[in-house]
């Protein structure tokens, strides 16, 4: 058991510095009037409780006032009041340090767990001191109203709680009463709701079976789409085909200029040997012009048949280079027949582009033409599904009917949320049942506890009343509901 060991004031009151010790058990303080007995007991008050409250008890003519408690567990309780400071510090039991600022008209928490010194809650309103009592204070709750003299004693052995409990359940009781009354009535509601949805399940066949029907019917419109696609790049592909023919009937002739390139390009080799010969044919002309000014210039006869040797070969060389001549002559008028045909076709390499062009657009026209098969398999194909869109001609009714349906299908999952929330409900309302059944079985324990405890007592503690079997009987009407 705590107590406590040692008291030290300074400035308080009449005590300037003063120090008490205390021994376990009872202890007496004597003194004369006005000596300062009474200002201990206030001093333990205003250090352990913080009452009274304010700052008439320092000391005259003091700055300061402090009171330290020591107890026997090595606790200290320190508070110190001046103008400027308002503080309380602790020593716990452990060694641990603490201070407090700013903890208003209350003791800070660490200090009431440490003593273990708390005010008695004796009814709703008001907490008391029962540790400590001012002089000339009466005797514990004897100059208390009779109304506080019960609350109090009821609290000190616990009846308080049974009143409570039978408050609580009482109220708990109606409140779930009232709630099982709301349910029942959402419940006749929401079964009525229900029975205006029977049709919905038909609805919803129906509804699956228009979405089949959508499906197809745009799967369809999917074909349709790609066959109308494919038209029209098969009709895209016939008009480049015409474009492509009448290119062809201006170039009609393009096989014979192939050729006609070929011989152009056989010419052209034999003109260069051609002019290659004729080349030398001027040469040796040349080098015969030559030989005959050496003739004439000769003046020694003995070389006259070397000269006639040469001239013999000069000769030869002459009627071989002559005969060269013509044939370049043939061949130079074949040349300038072949450079008028070249002029005539000197577009030669935009015929190579417009071959290729031609190359590449016949191709395309084979694309075309597996496409056009494509297109009259489709068209067959289109032919069927038209034939078959015509069964859904009453389409803009089935809308409406799906329309109308996805309407009832949305009030079809309120119903269900309905449903859902109304079995929710159910469950809430089967507990609350259990709820009330386990309380009405507390309250019965407790009403019989109680009853119990009045017949031992022997009277009511609020009003002192006797209390006997008939008395608890009313009691109990009073609280059946």
């Amino acid at each position: 058991m705590i107590f406590i060991t040692k008291l030290e004031l300074n400035n308080f009151q009449s005590h300037e510095n003063s120090t008490i010790e205390f021994d376990r058990g009872l202890n007496v303080i004597l003194g004369n009037s006005d000596s300062g007995k009474t200002a201990v007991l206030r001093a333990i008050k205003w250090a352990l409780y913080n009452e009274p409250l304010g700052n008439y008890f320092i000391r005259e003519g003091s700055k300061y006032v402090s009171v330290s408690v020591y107890f026997n567990t090595g606790a200290i309780v320190r508070r110190y009041r001046s103008a400027s400071k308002n503080t309380y510090y602790l020593k716990k039991f452990n060694g641990e340090e603490f201070t407090f600022d700013g903890f208003g008209i209350d003791v800070p928490k660490e200090i009431k767990e440490e003593i273990g010194m708390y005010k008695i809650n004796l009814d709703n309103k008001e907490t008391s001191i029962i540790n400590i009592s001012e002089q000339l204070e009466g005797p514990f709750l004897l100059n208390e109203k009779s109304s506080l003299r019960a609350s109090a004693i009821g609290r000190l052995i616990g009846v308080n709680y049974v009143d409570d409990a039978l408050r609580d359940t009482v109220r708990d009781n109606k409140t779930i009463n009232s709630d099982i009354k709301l349910l029942n009535i959402n419940k006749e509601e929401l079964t009525e709701e229900l029975k205006k949805f029977e049709y919905i399940d038909e609805y919803e066949i129906k509804l699956k079976k228009l979405s089949l029907i959508n499906s197809e019917i745009t799967k369809m419109q999917k074909k349709v789409e790609i066959v109308t696609s494919l038209r029209n790049q098969y009709l895209n592909s016939n008009k480049e085909i015409d474009n492509i023919n009448k290119t062809l009937k201006k170039y009609k002739y393009i096989d014979k200029l192939n050729d006609i390139y070929i011989k152009i390009n056989s010419n052209l080799s034999k003109y260069t040997i051609y002019l290659n010969a004729f080349n030398r044919l001027n040469n040796s002309n040349k080098n015969i012009v030559l030989n005959m000014k050496l003739i004439d210039s000769l003046d020694y006869v003995s070389k006259l048949e070397e000269i006639t040797l040469r001239l013999d070969e000069n000769i030869s060389k002459y009627s071989l280079n002559y005969s060269q001549r013509k044939r370049y002559e043939n061949i130079n008028s074949s040349i300038n027949l072949d450079r008028d045909i070249v002029t005539k076709f000197k577009d030669i390499d935009q015929i190579y582009l417009i071959k290729n062009t031609l190359s590449e657009k016949i191709l395309k026209y084979q694309v075309i033409v597996s496409y056009r098969e494509k297109y009259v398999s489709n068209s067959k194909s289109l032919s069927v599904g038209e034939n078959y869109l015509l069964k859904f001609k009453n389409l803009n009714s089935l809308v409406e009917i799906k329309n109308s349906i996805n309407s009832k299908l949305s009030l079809y999952e309120k119903l269900e949320r309905m449903n859902l929330n109304y079995n929710n409900s159910k469950n809430e309302i089967k507990n609350l049942q259990n709820k009330v059944e386990f309380y009405k079985y507390s309250l019965k324990e407790k009403t019989d506890e109680y009853n119990n405890v009045l017949l031992n007592l022997g009277y009511c503690p609020l009003c002192h009343s006797k209390i006997d079997k008939d008395t608890l009987d009313h009691i109990k009407e009073h609280y059946e509901v």
